[in-house]
């Protein structure tokens, strides 16, 4: 059977039908499942925010993330919430113990909401805990700080005990007579921001830690050196105190402090806390610590391996010279910067001059390097922490960075980190 079909007619005669599908594909809904109506901080996939993510093992450079031959004892240390954060959370290797990294949406800028209205909650169970009964019943609830060997203690009374918290790392028991005793099986929680669930320093359930495995039970101690939460357009420390729990009482406790609105935060949503509050975070901003090292070079290696899937025609060009010694010896500021961007890594000079900013000649000495570097939301300007040698000091001159895929020098105010700025 022979028929003609003459294209511009059939054309015209199903127009309607053309601009009704057109005007479909052109509307784009902002959520179009229903999981994705969830807000970030409660979603456990990315998927919930790109429905078009493609399988992991179809990624481009999945080939280059080969897992690397290990034992079981290897494994390391894994938190009593790990679980619930590896389903939120890209975790990491910190020193034998699985941490959460960076959260699987997108976003970073709730954080700060989430920090002035609800708080913020991070798992700080790699540190260690230690108690010891008073001699004499102190009359405040204040937590003290003290820095022994260059590392941090931070110490909580109650009338009958006395609390040690530090890092697993540290050797300050050398120093303390008493006869100390390690607390196990407890969930440690660090409480950042202006929430209501925890509003003093208080044991509920229990007279002392001997009885924090019983039902409900936990001990909360609000850290009265810090100030009440800033507004959205303050640099105030945000209130802060830390959670005692048990290992049987921990998810029950973590998940009413989400039912609250409280918004368990990564590595880098605390370091992001941290740049719109001007504070340094321990231990994650300190290179001379363990830890702080160890995520400074996971931090690198990861870069490079971002770099290294580019072609080598968007591989972007580094200009020389940059900061070849070791972190370990340098010390931490914190620096505001009027104009321009700094990543990571980015080269630190200390001269005496007067211009905000100056093409580099090559004969300039390098004496230090950004450690992490962003926009901050509340002051509307570049802040991050960047580190010296111990030698030199900030005062000697003023400080320049520069990026280092180019070639000019920005001034920048450099404060030195010390026990006023740490949260």
């Amino acid at each position: 059977m022979n028929i003609e079909l003459y294209s511009l007619e059939y054309a015209n005669a199903r127009m309607k039908e053309i601009e009704e599908i057109e005007k479909e594909i052109g509307q784009q809904k902002k959520n179009k499942m229903i999981f994705q109506t969830l807000p970030f901080h409660k979603r456990r996939r990315t998927a919930a925010f790109d429905e078009r993510r493609l399988p992991r093992a179809c990624r481009r450079g999945e080939r280059h993330k080969k897992r690397k031959t290990q034992t079981r004892r290897e494994h390391g240390h894994k938190l009593k919430t790990h679980t619930f954060h590896a389903k939120r959370f890209s975790m990491y290797n910190s020193l034998g113990t699985h941490l959460p990294f960076r959260r699987t949406c997108k976003s970073e800028k709730f954080i700060k909401a989430a920090l002035v209205t609800r708080g913020v909650v991070s798992d700080i169970s790699y540190h260690t805990l230690y108690y010891f009964e008073n001699a004499a019943p102190p009359t405040s609830l204040a937590p003290t700080t003290i820095y022994p060997a260059g590392e941090r203690v931070r110490m909580y009374t109650t009338p009958k005990e006395t609390f040690i918290l530090t890092d697993k790392h540290s050797s300050y028991q050398e120093g303390i007579k008493e006869d100390v005793v390690c607390v196990d099986r407890v969930s440690l929680f660090e409480i950042h921001g202006a929430q209501r669930l925890f509003t003093k320093s208080e044991l509920v359930n229990c007279q002392s830690i001997r009885d924090i495995d019983a039902p409900g039970a936990y001990i909360y101690f609000q850290d009265l050196l810090e100030g009440p939460a800033g507004g959205r357009g303050s640099t105030k420390p945000p209130a802060k105190g830390l959670l005692v729990v048990s290992h049987s009482n921990c998810m029950a406790m973590l998940q009413k402090m989400i039912v609250e609105g409280i918004v368990p935060c990564s590595v880098l949503e605390l370091l992001r806390v941290g740049a719109e509050c001007d504070r340094a975070i321990y231990p994650f901003d300190m290179p001379s610590t363990p830890r702080g090292l160890d995520l400074l070079q996971h931090l690198k290696e990861e870069e490079r391996e971002e770099i290294a899937r580019k072609p080598k025609s968007k591989q972007p060009t580094i200009y020389h010279p940059l900061f070849i010694r070791e972190l370990e010896d340098s010390k931490p500021y914190l620096f505001i910067a009027a104009k321009g961007s700094f990543p990571r890594g980015s080269p630190v000079i200390v001269a005496k001059k007067e211009e905000e900013s100056f093409e580099m000649d090559g004969t300039e000495a390098v004496v230090g390097e950004v450690g992490r570097s962003c926009f901050s939301f509340t002051r509307g300007r570049t802040v991050g922490v960047l580190y010296l040698a111990k030698t030199l000091q900030a005062s000697s001159g003023a400080v320049y960075i520069r990026s280092p895929r180019n070639q000019r020098f920005f001034q920048v105010t450099a404060t030195e980190v010390n026990e006023t700025n740490i949260l």
